[in-house]
Formats: C-alpha cells, structure tokens, sequence
C-alpha cells in the first residue's frame, strides 16, 4: 500500500499535535527529575559530611541514609517519568523524520 501525500500530511499533523502535548510532560518531567537529583546529591553531601570513618565507609554510610528517603524514592519516580516521555518524543520524532523523508521523495517522483 502507498500512502498519498494528503494521507503523510495528516499524519505529521497528527504526530507534531501529539508532540506538542508531550512536550509539556517531557518539561516539567526534566524539570521535577533535575530539582530532586539536586535534593538528593544535597542529602547525601551533608550525610556524608556527618559520617564517620574513611572515605568509603562514609559513602556507604550516606547512601544507606539517602537511599531510603522519600526524596530519593520521588527521585526515582520522577526518573521513570522522564525516560518515558523522552522515549516517547522520541519515536514521535523518528515517526515525523520517516514522514518527512517519505513526503519529499513522493514531491520529487511527482
């Protein structure tokens, strides 16, 4: 089956609505994962700080203490969020790039 202009049309039109939703999760997704790895390096310098013992010992110390916070379980949550939504822009934009390369050949074979 070949797909007609006015159908690869659509279907960018389509893609880049689709886009401009996610672009909003996709931000505020990088903007809430950038605050709490922010927090939780924060938590773990001064948990690190407050530990005794070499340099291993109190790294192991802090990430035992921070591992276990809320901070450092949104952190991961955001996480997940974040790759999802970059993965979704993502395949939208290879789907966009296919499109396009796909309508510029059916304009040059016209």
């Amino acid at each position: 089956m070949n797909p007609d202009p006015a159908s690869v049309m659509s279907r960018l039109e389509s893609i880049e609505h689709d886009l401009a939703n996610r672009q909003n999760t996709f931000a505020e997704a990088a903007g809430q994962r950038a605050r709490l790895v922010r927090d939780v390096e924060y938590a773990l310098a001064v948990e690190y700080a407050k530990a005794e013992g070499n340099t291993t010992d109190r790294r192991m110390i802090a990430q035992a203490t921070v591992g276990g916070s809320q901070d450092y379980r949104d952190l991961t949550a955001a996480e997940a969020v974040y790759d999802a939504a970059k993965a979704a822009v993502g395949v939208l934009q290879t789907r966009a790039t296919i499109s396009q390369t796909l309508l510029k050949t059916m304009r040059e074979t016209a």
